[in-house]
């Protein structure tokens, strides 16, 4: 089993931000928090059953604020993406710079030749499901890693080197309250 990170942040530009909400009805943060399951991109060398992270990125919360002013200069535009925006603010308050989820890969990760077609913001081609999105109810800031793991260093493709993920893990399991599932196959990973 391995572990993964993946990189949440925002899309770059209002018609990005108005292409999502068309195709999803919610931001990604608001996919992540709202569901148990989803469908996402994934390292193509992720199996089923590996761990994925979920880390907001500190590079959102610029987007945000971009895409406000952007959106702000054709009214009908701000009125349909204002209460995304206000909900991405908050959401960036709660999980700006933070592993603020974690999930079970659930299915063998699949090239996808139309992730671009919406020009949505997605960097990875590769999708699979991911089960059991836990939202954590104290995530865990990139500051107080960062002596064993520079969160803006380490790519989406490569699993996590094992010792930095079983800390990682340690740290989760140490500072919230999971799921039974979920705390066995975080002492799974951690002991073996």
């Amino acid at each position: 089993m391995n572990l993964f990170l993946n990189f949440v942040s925002y899309p770059a530009n209002a018609e990005q931000l108005k292409n999502k909400i068309e195709f999803d009805d919610m931001t990604d943060m608001q996919l992540l928090n709202d569901s148990g399951f989803v469908n996402w991109t994934i390292s193509p060398n992720a199996k089923e059953g590996d761990l994925v992270l979920f880390y907001h990125t500190e590079s959102a919360l610029e987007n945000i604020k971009k895409i406000e002013e952007e959106a702000k200069q054709d009214e009908k535009l701000y009125k349909k993406l204002k209460s995304h925006i206000d909900l991405s603010y908050d959401y960036f308050d709660k999980f700006g710079a933070s592993i603020f989820a974690i999930g079970s890969v659930g299915s063998t990760p699949e090239f996808d030749e139309n992730a671009f077609k919406f020009e949505t913001h997605f960097k990875e081609r590769c999708f699979a499901d991911i089960d059991s999105v836990y939202v954590l109810k104290n995530p865990i800031k990139a500051e107080q890693v960062k002596d064993y793991i520079n969160i803006k260093n380490q790519s989406s493709k490569d699993a996590i080197e094992r010792e930095v993920a079983k800390k990682l893990l340690s740290l989760i399991a140490e500072n919230n309250v999971l799921s039974f599932e979920l705390m066995n196959q975080l002492d799974s990973f951690i002991k073996n």
